[in-house]
């Protein structure tokens, strides 16, 4: 009976302890950390470049900065920013710093995704109808020329396409100034000479 009675009192009292240690874990307040989003983090670091950058720039005179107009919260998108300077002797100065500048002192590339909304679109340059032949016909040029030197012939001829036949004498000319070879046009084909190339045995 009293061992009864003692293994009661011990499960009484651990349902107690148990029971008041769940009610101090519920009274006591839970505390969440927000973890800062990737465009605040950039934000932020973009900050702390421009401060940096002025810093650097103003020394010991350098006393803070802001930027000169809110153009959102994301700064890193526009080609430049303005910013107003206060020196330490009370003198306010307006500055614009480059983006490109700032992201590169952090080690942030610009991504086509990121590009500056107001950067100007790149035009598709003009390509050059002789570079464009030269740069489609070098190789087998290059390749011809090399069998026919191995055989000891002097020159070749290399046909032209009927729609660059009107640049044939520009297509010659370039050639003659990038090569070693002496390029004529003889009936409509480019004569590429190379008999400056073979070695003689005296």
């Amino acid at each position: 009976m009293v061992l009864l009675l003692l293994i009661l009192f011990v499960m009484i009292v651990v349902a107690c302890t148990a029971t008041g240690r769940q009610r101090e874990k519920q009274s006591e307040p839970e505390h969440y950390i927000k973890a800062p989003t990737y465009g605040e983090t950039k934000a932020q670091l973009f900050n702390l470049a421009v401060e940096n950058i002025l810093r650097t720039k103003h020394g010991e005179s350098f006393l803070s900065w802001r930027y000169r107009e809110d153009r959102g919260e994301i700064k890193s998108h526009h080609t430049t920013n303005a910013v107003v300077v206060t020196l330490k002797n009370g003198t306010s100065l307006n500055e614009e710093l480059i983006t490109t500048e700032v992201l590169s002192s952090i080690g942030f590339g610009v991504s086509p995704e990121e590009k500056p909304e107001d950067a100007p679109e790149e035009q598709p340059q003009d390509v050059n109808p002789v570079e464009e032949w030269i740069s489609s016909h070098a190789g087998d040029i290059t390749t011809k020329v090399e069998k026919s030197l191995a055989n000891n012939y002097i020159s070749i001829i290399y046909p032209v396409e009927s729609g660059y036949l009107s640049l044939i004498d520009d297509i010659a000319k370039l050639l003659n100034d990038r090569t070693p070879y002496e390029v004529l046009v003889e009936n409509e084909k480019l004569k590429i000479n190379f008999e400056s190339l073979l070695v003689y045995e005296e």
